[in-house]
């Protein structure tokens, strides 16, 4: 079963090179007892954060390579269900 679903929440995550931190961060939200949708929105990351988003089942990666965290909070709002 997929932790990340049926979504009861939507949270997004607007990261940059986030490699040391993407991996606890999605841990603590998996482990939360309710249906949780997950949004990283990459901006541009030049390390394996966008790996790291991957390798999450149930995990939605989005990217974006303009703007900064507001745009990307924007574009996970937009894409949440």
């Amino acid at each position: 079963m997929n932790k990340f679903s049926p979504a009861v929440v939507s949270i997004i995550i607007p990261t940059l090179n986030e490699v040391d931190h993407l991996n606890r961060a999605l841990l603590s939200i998996g482990s939360l007892d309710l249906g949780v949708e997950c949004i990283v929105v990459d901006g541009g990351s030049s390390d394996e954060t966008r790996s790291i988003a991957r390798q999450w089942p149930g995990v939605k990666l989005l990217t974006t390579k303009t703007g900064g965290r507001g745009r990307q909070k924007k574009i996970g709002g937009a894409a949440a269900s």
